[in-house]
């Protein structure tokens, strides 16, 4: 330190962990000459297209050069010499020499440092080829000429800074200069590569590959001042530097390992220049290899990703290495070369908000479709943690699978062997814990069906863990998810996403489904669609997930990442223990109480955005910035299971508040066949001349439980001369439905356009897949069923609702604006159904939903005069 200039200081990059067990799937060896004219002709191309500067040699040599005893300062450079001798090994026969473990040290270390030359070879071929720029090392020369960078293989017990390392790179950095310097070295540790076993071989191409690209990350002149310890940087800019070492490293060991390095058996041995042969270096005994999770990038994501403020030195360290998950799976879908666009823009500070706006900046201007860290971060923890059981079978982590121990304890993080599950759900629920920490439970059955509450803090650019389970329901039910908060700006920042689901043995996994489609960048496992409103209760917000037409049934289990960024990442804040997010998970159902089996009851307006706002893309996309109109709130559809229609249930009057028990006064109609004009409807009955056709019998903050029992009658032409229509049907069931002040005039939800529904809305209107409404498809499908959004039969539901399913698809067309309002004539009725006809014809989906919205607004105000219209009757 004391040889350093005042404003150099020195900067220390290593590989911190031992990594037990990687195997090799191909043996140790010099690159062929086809290799080479292979890899030479592939940088041909690059260069050509003017892609990058070649770099000044992709050779190394490797010399065994410790550094002066009692200091970590950097060794003296030793003379090169063009005979490859290794002048400056440790003198033959010391006690403490690690190499010589065959009886015959010289050749040993001859044949060790040939794979590390080779490989780095390999390495440093591969990254120029992909555009990135040449490391930050001096370059050397030998009597013939030939240039090379210099590696030196040292000993632990003589360089303080490999102290429990595999590998260094240190460089003295005149803070706001990238001119390469003299002092700068890179190291490797000896003695933790002899002898190279099959399970050293693969961490040994990391290492080597994860300190060259530290070299390579100190030539980027726009982000290398940030990137280290120069001005006043904190420690946060090492998830970026350790990260992505890390990820390029997996990624280029994948490339020759590519099932992460199982054994199998198999002897190499090498032969000097004169074609003796050396001691036998590398053996595979044939054992079953496993994939280390330091290098799968295991870590707790329930602790933020950037800000490592509150970290301690130890969780620091730890937490940066660990973050390659994150940059692997980036660069694993949109390219390695990532990397380098990102080191190429400006970075002048490595704390969190800068680096968060910097990852953004760089995410947006690698592709226009994406969004960021806001849809990207989300993404990634879905993903990540539905990866054990798809992309990592059970058997290749360590401490997971049947018959194994669990290693660690979901809340300390600390080793421990007192769990021993058996089940696949149950391993993958512990390696869900393992990324995201301890799940939220919440247990949903028939005689208890909630709303469950549970609570979150999440810390900034972090995520957590809710396991959704259900058991015992013989019908269809769907899920309705919300959550609240005071603060518009900390609820903005929360996505959901979907790790797995179980569903009476059905499976979906996020990265099952998300995998195969890696170069579309907008598929993704989080909710598409949320809604973001005002509160149950004044300043108050809630964001929600209402799982419209998703048939969940039986018993299941669905495990989900509640994840905190905000749209503009470096504004992201976390959410304080003593206001912490409030989460309640709820169901919709019908209970049948005529034997018949019904599908789960809907709301006349659930999903279809404000129906005189046009077909703009909040309308599409299902936003209502004013609050449903009072007289639909008490519209529901029941459908019949198997598609048989649906019943239609309308209040009538003045709609109750919350707290109301008592009749439920309105109507009930019959779903109609296609083209038939006869009217059934309860208010045709004798029974129901007061207009009681059911009871409310729960109406609070989370609940709207309502009792139909209606008679249904038929008209006829002509009338009965008592006025006694026949009764021709009878509904009787409850509808259950979750979050009552939904459904209270004075707090039934307007929907926000924030910066985060922005984001959502753009993405809505181009066509991304619709996640978890329904099944993963292509972009479009999978519950994106037009402009409501809200899957198949809303539309119809709607209309049915408050029409008895007298037109499923009328509304504004031609004439027919959207803001013009209902004439409730026979007229007008006659003009949906033509044009509605017409659309069909023409396949004009688009034109379709916008005149159904019209047609809804007129459905309670003209549902009398349109029944008449029907019957043939003057209104």
């Amino acid at each position: 330190m004391d040889e350093l200039n005042q404003n150099e200081r020195p900067r220390h990059h290593t590989r911190c962990f031992e990594h037990p067990g990687f195997c090799a799937m191909r043996p140790s060896r010099p690159l062929t000459f086809s290799c080479r004219l292979a890899a030479l002709f592939a940088a041909l191309l690059v260069f050509a297209a003017d892609a990058w500067a070649a770099w000044p040699t992709t050779r190394f040599q490797v010399d065994f050069a410790p550094p002066r005893a009692g200091t970590d300062t950097p060794h003296p450079q030793a003379p090169v010499r063009s005979d490859r001798g290794r002048s400056t090994m440790p003198p033959a026969g010391a006690d403490d020499d690690p190499l010589d473990v065959f009886g015959n040290r010289q050749r040993a270390y001859d044949a060790l440092a040939m794979v590390f030359e080779n490989y780095l070879a390999e390495i440093a071929e591969a990254l120029q080829a992909e555009a990135y720029e040449p490391p930050n090392l001096p370059v050397y020369r030998d009597d013939a000429g030939n240039e090379f960078y210099r590696v030196q293989l040292v000993d632990k017990s003589r360089e303080a800074s490999l102290d429990g390392n595999e590998g260094v790179y240190h460089s003295v950095t005149n803070c706001g200069d990238v001119g390469i310097a003299t002092g700068n070295w890179f190291g490797i540790s000896a003695d933790s590569f002899v002898p190279l076993t099959s399970s050293r071989e693969a961490y040994l191409y990391q290492v080597l590959a994860h300190e060259l690209f530290h070299a390579i990350q100190a030539s980027y002149p726009a982000s290398d001042t940030a990137l280290n310890g120069c001005a006043a940087n904190t420690n946060d800019y090492q998830s970026v530097t350790e990260g992505t070492a890390e990820a390029i490293a997996a990624m280029l060991a994948q490339r020759r390992w590519p099932k992460y390095y199982r054994e199998y058996s198999r002897t190499v041995q090498y032969q000097d220049s004169a074609g003796e042969e050396i001691a036998e270096l590398v053996r595979f005994n044939g054992a079953t290899g496993y994939i280390d999770e330091s290098v799968v990038g295991v870590r707790r994501y329930d602790r933020s990703f950037l800000d490592l403020s509150r970290a301690t030195a130890d969780e620091r360290r730890l937490a940066a290495y660990t973050a390659g998950s994150f940059w692997f799976n980036l660069l694993d879908r949109y390219g390695i070369t990532f990397v380098d666009h990102l080191l190429r823009r400006p970075l002048a500070h490595g704390d969190w908000p800068s680096l968060a706006e910097w990852i953004d900046g760089a995410l947006r201007s690698w592709d226009p479709r994406l969004d960021g860290l806001y849809t990207l971060y989300p993404h990634f923890v879905a993903e990540f943690a539905g990866q054990i059981g798809s992309r990592f079978s059970f058997d290749e982590i360590p401490g997971f699978g049947p018959g194994r121990v669990i290693e660690f304890d979901t809340d300390t993080g600390q080793p421990e062997d007192r769990q021993r599950p058996g089940t696949e759900a149950e391993w993958r629920l512990y390696w869900a814990q393992r990324i995201l920490g301890s799940c939220q439970t919440v247990w949903l059955q028939p005689t208890d069906p909630g709303p469950t509450e549970v609570r979150f803090t999440l810390a900034r650019f972090s995520a957590s863990c809710l396991d959704i389970r259900w058991a015992g329901f013989e019908g269809p039910f769907e899920l309705y998810i919300e959550a609240e908060h005071a603060s518009l700006r900390l609820i903005d920042q929360v996505n959901l996403g979907l790790i797995h689901q179980d569903m009476d043995g059905a499976e979906m996994n996020c990265y099952n489904a998300v995998r195969p489609h890696y170069a579309e960048p907008l598929w993704t496992c989080t909710h598409e669609k949320p809604f973001l409103s005002s509160g149950a209760q004044p300043l108050t917000y809630t964001k929600r997930w209402d799982e419209f037409d998703v048939p969940f049934t039986g018993r299941g289990r669905r495990l989900m990442a509640i994840s905190n960024v905000a749209v503009d990442a470096r504004r992201t804040r976390p959410f304080p223990d003593d206001a912490p997010l409030v989460v309640r998970v709820g169901i919709a159902d019908t209970e049948s109480r005529d034997g018949r089996a019904y599908d789960p009851p809907y709301s006349a307006f659930k999903g279809m955005g404000n129906p005189m706002a046009g077909f703009t893309d909040e309308a599409q996309y299902g936003i209502t910035e004013s609050p449903t109109p009072a007289m639909m709130l008490l519209n529901f559809g029941i459908p019949l299971a198997g598609g048989e229609g649906q019943y239609g249930v309308s209040w009538m009057g003045e709609p109750p508040a919350r707290g109301y028990t008592g009749p439920f006064k309105g109507s009930v109609t019959a779903p109609q066949s296609k083209g038939s004009a006869e009217m059934v409807a309860s208010m045709l009955c004798e029974r129901h001349r007061d207009g009681v056709v059911g009871e409310i019998v729960r109406f609070d903050r989370d609940h709207l439980w309502i009792d139909i029992d209606a008679e249904l009658c038929k008209m006829t032409m002509p009338p009965p001369a008592d006025g006694r229509f026949p009764v021709v049907d009878r509904v009787q069931a409850r509808l259950r439905l979750p979050f009552g002040w939904r459904y209270d005039p004075g707090s039934a939800p307007a929907d926000l356009v924030t910066p985060g529904m922005e984001v959502m809305i753009a993405r809505h209107a181009r066509r991304v897949p619709m996640v978890l409404s329904g099944a993963w498809g292509q972009p479009g499908e999978g519950g994106d069923t037009g402009a409501g959004g809200g899957g198949p039969g809303d539309a119809g539901a709607a209309a049915g609702a408050g029409s008895g399913g007298a037109s499923s698809s009328a509304g504004s067309g031609g004439t027919l604006d959207a803001g013009a309002p209902c004439e409730c004539t026979c007229e007008e009725l006659a003009a949906f159904d033509e044009r509605a006809e017409q659309l069909k014809q023409q396949g004009d989906d688009k034109a379709m939903m916008k005149m159904s919205s019209r047609m809804m607004a007129c459905m309670t105000p003209c549902q009398r005069p349109y029944m008449l219209c029907r019957a043939g009757l003057d209104p």
